[in-house]
C-alpha cells in the first residue's frame, strides 16, 4: 500500500520489487555437482540464454530466458521481458492463462511503460529516428511460465559501440521500473539486501559484437551456501496475493531442482 500511495502521488510508475532465498546444502558443493545442478536445472526449466560461471569458488547457475542486449556491427536489439502467467498441466486451462496474459490490460501496461524506457535508453547510443519495436506484446511460453516481451531495436550512431550500450541500459528496464533511478531508490529501501549478479547481466562482449541475458532464474553457490531471488513488477494496479504468487511461479524451477517445497 507504501508502494500504491508513491505511484499515486506522481513518483514513479513501477518498480521491480523482488525476495531472496537463501539455504544451505549438507556440505560444500564441488565442480562436477555444482554443473550437474546446471545440466538439471536447464532441463527443469529450459532457457535461451543458460551459464554457468566459476568465479573462485563460487558458482553462478543460471537458466535465464530474458535477452538484455544483442547486437552486431551497429544493430542492436533489447528484449525485456514483462507479464507473467503460470502454465497449467490441464490444457485448456493452459491456453486460458496464455490468453488472460495476452489481453491483460494490466500486463500490457506494465511491458510498455519498459517498452519505453528501454527505448529512451537505446535512444542515447542510437541513431537519431532509428529507435524501433518491432514486436510489442509477444507472448512466449517456457516449461514453467508464459512471458509477455517486447522487441526494440536500433542503429548505433557513429560516435558510439556496443560496450557503450551496456553501460548506457544498465540496469536492464524489466529488473528496475520506471523512471529507473527512482524505482531503484524504491526497491533498493524495500529490499534492504545487495542483489549481488541478480537483475545484473552475463554475456559474451567485444567492442563491435555482445549478447547478454538478464540474471533471473538464477542459483548462486558459495561454499556450503546457495541464494537466489525472484520479483516482479508493482504497479498501482498490482494485486499483492496475486504479486506474490507471481513470484512463486518463477521460483517453480530452482524450487524442483533443490527439491523445497513451499
Amino acid at each position: 500500500s507504501d508502494i500504491r500511495q508513491k505511484i499515486a502521488a506522481g513518483e514513479f510508475y513501477q518498480t521491480n520489487l523482488t525476495r531472496k532465498f537463501f539455504g544451505e546444502f549438507s556440505k560444500k558443493q564441488n565442480h562436477q555437482q555444482a554443473f550437474k545442478l546446471f545440466s538439471d536445472l536447464t532441463k527443469i526449466s529450459p532457457a535461451n540464454y543458460s551459464s554457468f560461471l566459476k568465479l573462485g569458488e563460487n558458482y553462478v547457475i543460471s537458466s535465464s530466458p530474458e535477452l538484455f542486449l544483442s547486437a552486431k556491427n551497429d544493430e542492436i536489439l533489447s528484449r525485456p521481458i514483462k507479464g507473467t502467467a503460470p502454465r497449467n498441466l490441464d490444457l485448456q486451462q493452459d491456453k486460458k492463462n496464455k490468453s488472460a496474459l495476452k489481453n491483460s490490460i494490466k500486463e500490457r501496461a506494465e511491458n510498455l511503460m519498459i517498452v519505453d524506457l528501454v527505448r529512451n535508453d537505446l535512444s542515447r547510443i542510437c541513431k537519431a529516428g532509428s529507435v524501433e519495436v518491432k514486436k510489442l506484446f509477444s507472448i512466449t511460453s517456457y516449461k514453467n511460465i508464459h512471458h509477455m516481451s517486447s522487441e526494440i531495436h536500433g542503429k548505433i550512431a557513429k560516435d558510439f559501440c556496443a560496450f557503450d550500450a551496456i553501460r548506457t541500459c544498465f540496469p536492464a528496464g524489466s529488473m528496475t521500473g520506471a523512471p529507473k533511478i527512482k524505482a531503484m531508490e524504491i526497491a533498493a529501501q524495500k529490499e534492504q539486501l545487495d542483489r549481488g549478479i541478480y537483475s545484473g547481466t552475463i554475456g559474451i562482449f567485444s567492442r563491435d559484437e555482445i549478447n547478454s541475458s538478464v540474471v533471473i532464474r538464477t542459483l548462486v553457490l558459495q561454499d556450503k551456501k546457495f541464494e537466489f531471488q525472484v520479483g516482479g513488477a508493482i504497479t498501482f494496479d498490482s494485486d499483492p496475493k496475486m504479486e506474490l504468487e507471481e513470484t512463486f511461479n518463477k521460483a517453480k524451477g530452482i524450487l524442483r531442482l533443490l527439491k523445497i517445497k513451499l
